[in-house]
């Protein structure tokens, strides 16, 4: 048990990593990169085409996330005793160590920004980026919509908002597991 408990929280760790990864590499590297290689309607339509996989693949690592976090606390995982070595003596001499129990307080806080950051994920794929998706071809039409920029700047301006508290709130979840 204690096996499948540390593999659980092992792949809890690879799944928020690459997660917070994914949104890193996306805002410092491919967005601002595309736009300065390619036109800006070809960049945008790309960039456009691109966010239903990313979502997908956040709102997956945030099941994971989920899964091992109710998982590790609902067995009963040991907590680590004032007799340990400590928090990194046990993660180098005790194959188990990551499978210890959070504090009740930590776990809600780690389901709390768990969902937060999916909720924000599934705004974004459900609805933000089809409707993003459907202003677009009224940006770039020969005489562009000036309601259609206008929401268009409101709908992606949320979105950056929403996705920055979720990078912030996954970073903290970093530091809580």
């Amino acid at each position: 048990m204690n096996f499948v408990l540390g593999l659980l929280c092992y792949l809890r760790k690879i799944a928020l990593c690459f997660w917070v990864g994914q949104m890193l590499f996306f805002i410092a590297i491919f967005a601002p990169r595309v736009f300065t290689i390619l036109p800006r309607p070809m960049a945008a339509e790309l960039q456009g085409s691109i966010f239903p996989a990313y979502y997908t693949a956040g709102l997956l690592c945030g099941l994971i996330v989920l899964l091992s976090l109710v998982a590790t606390q609902g067995f009963g995982v040991r907590p680590i005793t004032s007799n340990s070595r400590g928090i990194v003596g046990e993660l180098f001499t005790n194959p188990g160590a990551g499978t210890r129990q959070l504090s009740t307080i930590r776990f809600r806080v780690a389901m709390a920004l768990t969902l937060l950051a999916m909720l924000v994920y599934a705004i974004s794929l459900w609805w933000i980026t089809p409707e993003l998706n459907s202003l677009r071809p009224l940006l770039y039409a020969q005489v562009p919509d000036p309601a259609a920029q206008e929401q268009f700047q409101f709908l992606h301006r949320a979105s950056v908002q929403a996705n920055g508290v979720a990078l912030l709130g996954l970073l903290v979840l970093i530091f809580l597991l």
